[in-house]
Order: C-alpha cells, then structure tokens, then sequence
C-alpha cells in the first residue's frame, strides 16, 4: 500500500505498476544494467568504427539510369510471380485446382448463391408481413406477432 501514497499525486489512470530502482544489493540488479549498458557500448562502439574507420573505401557515386530501370521492372516482375503463384497454387482438399476448373466453381457458387437468395425472397411474398421495412411494412422485432414490444 505504500506504492498508492507515493502516487497519490498522479491521476488515476496512471497509476500502473512502474519498474524498480537499481538495487546495488541484488545481484541480477547489477547484471541486467551491466548487460544493458555493455550493449550499448557495443553499439557506440561500432558507430565509431563506421564513421571513422569504414570498411569500404570511399567511391565516386554514379547514377545508371538503365540499371535503376532495370531492377525496378525485375522487382516488379517478380512481385507480380509471387502474387500469381501464391493465388493459383490455392491448395483444396483435392490437390491444387486448375484455372478452369476454379471458374466452373466459382459459376457453381454464384448459382448456388442466387438460388438461396430467390428462395429467401419466395418465402418472404410479395407484399407480406415481412415487406419492405423502408416503406413500413412488417414489424421490426422479427417476432412475427405485430407489435414492436419484446
């Protein structure tokens, strides 16, 4: 409970669990900030040697116009491979399915689909309970029994 009057200044939602000082007594205390610390020398350290010291000499820049253009259309193309085998190579309970044989399914579906909507417009009638709620007509509770009570 000590924690709640040290924080009594802060607004209740900030009131989360903070980290713990360094306690020089405890031992993995003293590791993790030397650990911590050690690897930020190391990168420091290597910095250093970049800037000051680079591993490959210093050269004249020179800009290739056809050699941008050119690993720019390969990457392009290669995407482009990537993106057309990851969606033919769709695998199915079959094996992987040919393009044609994906179309006739897809056909089958769209069938499917408009014959269920059909249906669901068959079972509703034409000008029923459950007509059209823009215009008014049907109940909004689904319930069936004309009022809007639950």
């Amino acid at each position: 409970n000590n924690n709640n009057n040290n924080n009594n200044h802060l607004p209740a939602h900030n009131n989360k669990k903070k980290s713990q000082a360094l306690d020089p007594t405890s031992l993995p205390s003293l590791y993790a900030l030397l650990s911590h610390s050690s690897a930020f020398g190391l990168i420091l350290f290597y910095s250093y040697l970049c800037e000051h010291h680079p591993p490959h000499p210093h050269e004249e820049k020179s800009y290739d116009r056809d050699e941008f253009f050119f690993w720019c259309i390969l990457t392009v193309v290669f995407a482009g491979g990537q993106t057309w085998m990851e969606n033919y190579a769709i695998p199915f309970r079959g094996g992987v399915r040919s393009a044609g044989e994906r179309i006739r399914m897809m056909k089958k579906w769209e069938r499917m689909m408009s014959e269920q909507e059909e249906r669901k417009i068959a079972e509703r009638g034409v000008g029923g309970k459950r007509g059209n709620r823009m215009a008014g007509g049907g109940d909004d509770d689904d319930d069936g029994d004309g009022d809007e009570e639950d």
